[in-house]
């Protein structure tokens, strides 16, 4: 199933520089159109150039973009939780401020799983360590016995073979991942 638009929602406090990044890499990265969802956890003036600056953009590259503004933050769990009222789309990426999108297929990928696997409901990308050389911050988590998550591959080699495949896992960390809204 092709989607017209996938959500992918934000949410910043501060770090005006890394929201900029964080923004670029997205719209560089995603061929299809976005509903983006930016949200401004009660951030000072700069974290509003840079939305007004992706807004702008935006526009130009035939994306939405829906804001939400808090005077003070209120969290990242009642954040978030707040920007998906204004989500439309049935697909909804959340990415941290502080993520770089890296390959452009990303969306389109993560998005081709979850429809080729209606019984999954949350897919999550290998995430990695922006600095050389790149090696995994996570490859999915585990929940050991004593019900403390772990990061799988954590350290481990960018290419590490045990790492590049699809693996099931009980859950996920929330700084990248895609979603069905329902």
């Amino acid at each position: 199933m092709a989607h017209d638009r996938i959500a992918v929602l934000t949410l910043a406090h501060e770090k005006p520089e890394y929201v900029g990044a964080c923004l670029d890499s997205i719209m560089a990265n995603t061929p299809v159109p976005l509903e983006l969802v930016l949200v401004d956890n009660g951030s000072g003036p700069e974290i509003a150039d840079v939305f007004d600056r992706t807004q702008s953009r935006a526009g130009t590259d035939g994306h939405t973009v829906r804001r939400l503004r808090f005077e003070e933050n209120i969290g990242a769990i009642c954040g978030r939780n707040e920007g998906m009222k204004l989500v439309e789309s049935e697909l909804v990426a959340w990415i941290d401020s502080d993520c770089l999108v890296r390959s452009r297929g990303w969306l389109t990928a993560l998005a081709g799983y979850l429809d080729a696997n209606p019984d999954v409901g949350i897919v999550g990308p290998k995430l990695v360590y922006p600095w050389e050389p790149h090696n995994i911050q996570c490859a999915g988590c585990n929940i050991t016995k004593s019900g403390r998550v772990v990061f799988r591959g954590r350290g481990s080699a960018i290419d590490a073979p045990e790492f590049a495949e699809e693996h099931d896992c009980p859950t996920l960390i929330s700084a990248c991942w895609l979603m069905r809204t329902k």
